[in-house]
């Protein structure tokens, strides 16, 4: 698991897209209140154990205003 605090643009010069997956999400509040956005994904259907989560990320909202300014200025979403 891991809470994603800050988001950092980098160039990569070889890519390639990954087996494709399910991902859920939920939204978490920590004892003090403060709101995360949680997604849990699974692996593929190649893993052994079908189903089961394999990464979770959570975004405070320093990271979701990033994640928003990007979708909205990369991928023409109107937010």
């Amino acid at each position: 698991m891991a809470l994603v605090k800050k988001l950092v643009k980098i160039q990569k010069s070889r890519t390639s897209i990954q087996e494709p997956t399910d991902c859920s999400y939920s939204i978490v509040t920590d004892s003090k209140g403060n709101k995360y956005l949680q997604f849990d994904s699974t692996g593929s259907e190649k893993r052994k154990i079908k189903g089961k989560i394999s990464q979770t990320l959570q975004f405070d909202r320093g990271a979701l205003t990033q994640l928003a300014k990007i979708l909205k200025d990369k991928f023409n979403l109107n937010l």
